[in-house]
């Protein structure tokens, strides 16, 4: 009996092993399958996410390469972080380019204003470098917007240490006024300028460059020199016959005289004040009411002016003078001035 019984309990024994075995066996496949079900879900999810993510940073790489015209599409998906932060991305990107297109706008006004200008424009850095100009600068120097921009202003002129002082000045004091400069075209000829400038600032306050404008006086200039050699001419010629020039202007009883008048009159420049009063001091006594006659008949618009008469000079030589002269009247019939 006590044979049979150890029998039955070994066979119980092996009846319990297999159970458990078998147990151990079906946790342990359980484990696994809810391991590779985690691993796959974790892999979809991963994958899912990656997909987002991966959307944003190719939006991301396009802002960096300056395209602001891109954005993050519709992401797929419960509100979460990563949609919350695609919407924050798109609402950036509008705010940036509402802002390009102000800036772009503003640029665009500021070069049509630049360009409106029949004058050169130039805009000069503080180290004395062009950043800027108009087409009436290329056509002024037969050079390429291109080509001026980095170069010295300076360089462009027929006197480069006169047109380094005035951007010098200009930042010195703010301002340059009808300063005058001579820029060279790439083929040789000369334009006189008159150049005005001033500082531009930053809205803190920061001096950024020089803004400067130049006016084109080469007719101006021209007409100036031949005036001056009509002049000099002139005052050979006049000089030569022994005739003086005399302006009077009638208003203000101011009398001009050139120099042929004072050697005529043997007068120093320093002893006659520029009054009628002044002239007729020299004329002769006997005269005096003859040229007073004439000189009021010629402001009534009568005859022109024109007597012949005697002047005593300060040495007391005496003198025959022959005059003649024009009277200029405004719009009332007005004398204004007799030369």
């Amino acid at each position: 009996k006590r044979h049979v019984g150890w029998a039955r309990i070994g066979l119980g024994r092996e009846s319990v092993i297999a159970n458990l075995r078998k147990m151990i066996w079906n946790v342990t496949l359980f484990v696994l399958l809810a391991t590779v079900l985690s691993l796959l879900a974790a892999v979809l999810v991963v994958n899912r996410l990656g997909q987002r993510i991966g959307t944003l940073v190719t939006v991301a790489k396009e802002v960096e390469a300056g395209n602001f015209a891109t954005r993050v599409a519709h992401i797929r998906g419960s509100e979460d972080e990563i949609t919350r932060l695609a919407t924050s991305l798109n609402l950036m990107l509008d705010a940036l380019a509402q802002n390009e297109e102000r800036l772009r706008a503003g640029s665009l006004y500021s070069r049509s204003l630049i360009e409106a200008s029949l004058d050169p424009l130039v805009t000069i850095n503080p180290e004395g470098k062009i950043t800027d100009v108009n087409h009436a600068t290329e056509a002024a120097t037969g050079l390429s917007r291109t080509v001026l921009i980095g170069t010295d202003f300076s360089g462009c002129f027929a006197e480069p240490g006169k047109a380094r002082e005035a951007y010098q000045q200009a930042f010195l004091r703010g301002f340059v006024a009808d300063y005058p400069l001579a820029w060279c075209h790439r083929d040789g000829h000369v334009t006189h300028m008159l150049y005005n400038a001033s500082v531009y600032r930053s809205e803190e306050g920061e001096v950024l460059g020089v803004f400067a404008t130049a006016r084109d006086i080469t007719e101006r200039k021209r007409a100036e020199d031949e005036l001056r050699q009509m002049n000099e001419r002139f005052v050979l010629a006049t000089r030569a016959a022994q005739v003086g020039v005399w302006d009077w202007d009638i208003p203000n009883n101011e009398l001009v005289w050139d120099d042929s008048m004072y050697s005529l009159y043997g007068i120093q420049k320093g002893d006659f004040d520029g009054a009628y009063e002044a002239w007729a001091r020299n004329v002769h006594p006997q005269d005096k009411a003859h040229t007073e006659r004439e000189i009021q008949a010629a402001l009534r618009g009568e005859r022109e002016y024109a007597p012949e008469f005697r002047i005593i000079r300060p040495d007391g030589t005496i003198r025959y003078l022959k005059a003649n002269s024009q009277t200029f009247r405004d719009a009332d019939n007005k004398p204004l001035r007799m030369i």
